[in-house]
């Protein structure tokens, strides 16, 4: 029961999705941070790309944008799949298979709390006591929605020239 209630919560309140955007945003945010790492480690400047990327997009999770759910889902469930060069970028390991199995999932269920939440006719405040994820996100997300929007399209593109590439072998 106590992983339904993680992975597919019941979403009955603006509570319940209050809890899953903060959870969202929190969920993308540590994903920016190991991109940030790995990115930093290994001179990656396209992870650090990436880090901003979902640092992006949990700020538009927080503020309960399909678009910004959806895309996050997305890109994240196609750097699952395993396509020459790019599962080696983003697995290691079973562990790191494991792990990030389990934030798509996740991903996955706040996708779903806000499809449920965007039909509700009143969004209450954001908990302004957490300036990163209550105050920031109100600040961030208007002024980088549009090329988040890009970014997702331009991954989504990037992925299906590598598949076709991969193909052409």
């Amino acid at each position: 029961m106590r992983l339904k209630n993680l992975l597919w919560p019941d979403v009955a309140s603006n509570a319940d999705v209050d809890y899953l955007t903060t959870q969202g945003f929190w969920i993308c945010f540590l994903v920016a941070l190991e991109e940030l790492a790995v990115g930093a480690a290994y001179g990656n400047p396209t992870r650090l790309v990436s880090a901003i990327f979902f640092y992006f997009g949990a700020n538009g999770i927080r503020l309960r944008s399909r678009i910004a759910a959806v895309g996050l889902f997305v890109v994240y469930a196609l750097g699952m799949i395993p396509v020459g060069v790019l599962w080696s970028v983003y697995f290691s390991s079973v562990w790191g298979t494991a792990v990030r199995s389990l934030l798509g999932l996740l991903l996955l269920a706040n996708l779903h709390a806000i499809w449920i939440a965007a039909k509700w006719p009143v969004r209450p405040p954001l908990d302004t006591s957490n300036k990163l994820s209550g105050r920031l996100p109100g600040i961030v997300w208007p002024k980088t929605r549009y090329l988040f929007f890009v970014w997702v399209a331009l991954r989504i593109l990037a992925f299906v020239y590598a598949v076709y590439a991969a193909g052409r072998g």
